[in-house]
């Protein structure tokens, strides 16, 4: 009830300039001067309302009920992918902007889609592209393993792939962009016919340059051989596939570093790329999310290089809150300007150890002068997967660029990995790698 209140004064503050104060409608000794934005609100302002404290009480957020298309695994699975393309989607909105300007423009509390909400559809940027190819990457080396008979998945053959192939929608002619994989005519799988993601977003060029870099020289980059020259957060999008496993999320922190150095070399965006799958493979078994954190702390400090992002988790594991501000006022003096995959990991746990519900976790990590497309991203991925699909902010998720497509893609991740389908239209699918 208390982030009901909070939520109901945030709404009287945003709505008192345009709400009608006419007292001469009320007898004398009425209260209507302290209730009139109750009494007589804009209708849009009371879908508003109504909206937030649904999503707040996890609910459908007009009173509907939601089916949930998955059973629980499955829903945080989905509530993962698409909470990653929302809270980027969102961030996109804001990412040019500086922190005060955001603030002028929204204020300090708005539920700021509600500006967009004329906006017929919600786009997001290189974040979500990238990790809708790895996913789909990461599900091509599952049949791989089932169809080559030995039961093992060749996960950076398969990541590297896929990075290609996505090099392939951002303008890159494949026979540039196959390199090594220059034995197939053209990109293959179904997720590079979906046409819409053929478009360059964001400063997706730096990893269009670590896949130029490996189509010239069929070198991978490596713990042994970083090569790479990319430097940010999308290494972070693209390791979120590798969560998607058995509970082991010491395997998968390792795995997903593994896999962030075939795009980028610094170990301040490899190491927080391990950190993130090993939370969100924490997450989909149910681990709480303090703990899932502590386990991921403890696995990163065996890692050499390991300094930075030890500093930004240690500052999400003491931060206290501060009621009032979104974010505190201090967020950018412990997280840095939200570049580095450090950074933009410790905007997007932070901001998920504070919040209850997706829609709220990405308020606060969006609010910042840094990569808000990014942390958006991983808030939203890491709420999605405590919370489920069901929780999701419902305007961004029904207008969501691409929606069904990314469902579908959540889909058949869960189903290969739950249960493997053997019939041929799915092998045509998901050529095995």
């Amino acid at each position: 009830m208390n982030k009901i209140g909070e939520l109901h004064y945030q709404w009287v503050q945003r709505r008192k300039s345009s709400t009608p104060f006419r007292p001469e409608t009320r007898p004398e000794d009425s209260d209507y001067n302290l209730h009139y934005v109750d009494v007589e609100p804009a209708s849009k302002g009371g879908l508003e309302y109504e909206m937030v404290c649904h999503e707040a009480m996890q609910q459908h957020p007009l009173g509907k009920v939601r089916p949930n298309l998955f059973p629980v695994f499955g829903a945080r699975v989905a509530g993962s992918l698409l909470g990653g393309a929302i809270g980027d989607a969102l961030g996109a909105r804001v990412r040019a902007d500086e922190i005060d300007a955001i603030r002028q423009r929204f204020g300090k509390n708005l539920v700021f889609e509600l500006g967009f909400m004329a906006e017929p559809e919600f786009a997001f940027t290189e974040h979500t592209q990238l990790a809708l190819f790895a996913w789909e990457s990461s599900i091509r080396a599952r049949v791989g393993a089932r169809l080559n008979g030995t039961g093992v998945a060749d996960v950076l053959s398969a990541a590297q792939h896929g990075a290609q192939r996505w090099a392939c929608t951002q303008g890159v002619p494949w026979q540039q962009a196959a390199g090594p994989y220059g034995r197939f005519a053209e990109p293959d799988g179904w997720l590079v016919r979906e046409g819409r993601l053929f478009s360059r977003r964001g400063d997706s060029g730096v990893v269009v340059d670590s896949a130029l870099q490996f189509a010239s020289s069929g070198v991978r980059g490596a713990l042994d051989n970083p090569v790479r020259t990319a430097r940010g957060p999308h290494a972070l999008a693209g390791a979120s596939a590798v969560a998607l496993a058995p509970h082991d999320p010491q395997r998968v922190f390792d795995e997903a570093v593994r896999v962030a150095m075939l795009t980028h070399s610094s170990s301040d965006d490899c190491l927080p790329a391990g950190v993130f799958a090993s939370v969100l493979n924490s997450l989909y078994y149910e681990v709480p999310f303090a703990e899932s954190v502590e386990a991921a702390y403890e696995y990163l400090v065996q890692w050499g290089g390991h300094e930075e992002t030890k500093r930004v988790l240690d500052v999400v594991r003491t931060a206290p809150s501060e009621e009032g501000e979104v974010p505190p006022a201090r967020a950018e003096e412990w997280f840095g300007p939200g570049r580095s995959g450090a950074e933009v990991l410790g905007y997007g746990l932070w901001a998920a150890a504070l919040s209850d519900y997706t829609r709220e976790g990405i308020l606060f990590a969006v609010n910042q002068s840094g990569d808000s497309a990014g942390s958006g991203f991983v808030v939203g991925a890491l709420t999605g997967a405590a919370y489920g699909d069901h929780q999701l902010p419902y305007w961004p998720h029904e207008r969501l660029e691409l929606k069904d497509t990314i469902t579908t893609l959540a889909h058949d991740a869960v189903t290969e990995f739950d249960e493997p389908p053997t019939d041929p239209t799915w092998f045509q699918r998901y050529p095995g790698w």
